[in-house]
């Protein structure tokens, strides 16, 4: 018995409407009902339906859906995990206590951060180190602004 993803609708900050617009088109929203922010239903780079829900007939499946953080077609970041990320970046700016080449290791360290591949461990190490730099306030805000985009691995690094 084959399955296949079903569409779902995000808003664009991430909190889901519903993880299958074909199941429960009564869950629809123009705006999302935690947020007020637009939702969407298809990657805005290439227009791919948002992986929802994986149905396969006569089969119910327990699931805790999240939304995902990339696109599966193309492969770019979805709204939510580009905003998520460029706030943490944004954050970077204002630890002081860093050099402008230290600001920008981290920023990149904050994306790789974010994808499971080579640079994982290696983005982990200096996420750590230079978040030691910054103050408490400011490395808590940044931290918990990527928690929920960077990968299981990452966060097993990190200690999160």
């Amino acid at each position: 018995m084959m399955g296949r993803y079903l569409t779902a609708e995000v808003c664009l900050n991430g909190h889901y409407t519903t993880d299958s617009i074909e199941r429960d088109p009564e869950m629809r929203s123009k705006h999302c009902p935690k947020c007020g922010a637009e939702t969407v239903t298809q990657c805005p780079n290439c227009s791919t339906n948002i992986r929802g829900d994986y149905f396969v007939p006569h089969i119910v499946f327990a699931t805790n859906y999240h939304p995902p953080n990339y696109c599966h077609n193309c492969g770019n970041p979805l709204p939510w995990t580009q905003q998520k990320i460029s706030a943490a970046q944004e954050l970077v700016d204002e630890i002081e206590e860093l050099s402008k080449e230290d600001r920008n290791i981290l920023k990149q360290s904050i994306s790789d951060l974010t994808q499971d591949s080579p640079r994982t461990e290696l983005a982990s190490v200096r996420y750590k180190k230079l978040l030691k730099k910054s103050s408490e306030a400011i490395g808590q805000a940044i931290t918990s602004a990527v928690t929920s985009v960077v990968t299981e691995s990452a966060k097993k690094l990190l200690g999160l």
